[in-house]
């Protein structure tokens, strides 16, 4: 229950979840299961006494509680020091808004153990690329319910079984990927084609009046018009054609 933005109010310490609903919820739960809570608003957005029931009540079954809905979110975790209960704000993603937190979470649980794992990934700008989110905390944006969560996990993939993947990945994955990409749409394997990337020069408007401050305009071109021109040339791409370009 809350104001559902109406008359563009905020739900803020207003919204609330009947306990009678979260302890018949709670109690078709079975024992001895990992517990994932998903819901809409963090707890702080919960009127006062109806997010401290909900914290009380659910906090004994759950292992792992995702929320959102604030849109300029820093993803924060808090571990119970009994059961290592890990509540995770979700982050973001936008094309549009340059001055949020751009960035996401994978997670991965071990049911049977309660452990969990949280791994995040922050956008950084000036790289224009997904990174290891040292932004988020100083365990490079990784989260562990417990010590013992961390060991476990420390030995899911030793060196050993790293290089069973590499294996696995060059004899088996590889080939099915390069007969199921190719199968009937190319003539050729696809690694064998190359898609030339677009490019266009900036270059001064001939027909503007002002030869120094005139407009600059984009002209299409080819590579071959870069090659035979006498002038030296700086590269920049879009991330889509960043590779080909290089080549």
């Amino acid at each position: 229950m809350g104001r559902a933005g109406i008359d563009k109010q905020s739900d803020l310490q207003t919204v609330a979840i009947p306990e009678a609903a979260i302890s018949n919820i709670l109690r078709k739960i079975p024992q001895n299961r990992y517990v994932i809570f998903n819901f809409h608003h963090p707890f702080e957005w919960h009127a006062e006494h109806g997010s401290q029931d909900f914290k009380d009540l659910s906090q004994n079954k759950g292992n792992l509680f995702l929320y959102g809905h604030v849109h300029d979110p820093r993803p924060v975790v808090y571990a119970g020091e009994s059961r290592g209960a890990v509540h995770n704000q979700a982050g973001a993603l936008y094309t549009w808004r340059q001055d949020r937190y751009l960035g996401y979470a994978m997670i991965r649980v071990e049911p049977e153990l309660k452990h969990t794992e949280l791994c995040w990934r922050s956008y950084f700008d000036k790289r224009r690329a997904f990174d290891t989110a040292t932004n988020v905390n100083d365990n490079l944006g990784i989260h562990y319910s417990s010590a013992e969560a961390r060991n476990y996990f420390a030995t899911i993939i030793d060196r050993r079984k790293s290089i069973r993947i590499n294996e696995w990945v060059e004899e088996k994955v590889k080939p099915f990927i390069l007969d199921e990409f190719s199968d009937g749409i190319l003539d050729r394997p696809t690694p064998e084609l190359f898609v030339a990337p677009p490019l266009s020069k900036l270059v001064q408007d001939s027909d503007s009046s002002d030869p120094i401050a005139g407009e600059v305009v984009e002209h299409s071109c080819t590579i071959e018009d870069i090659l035979a021109d006498d002038l030296n040339y700086l590269f920049e791409a879009y991330p889509e054609h960043d590779k080909t370009a290089n080549l």
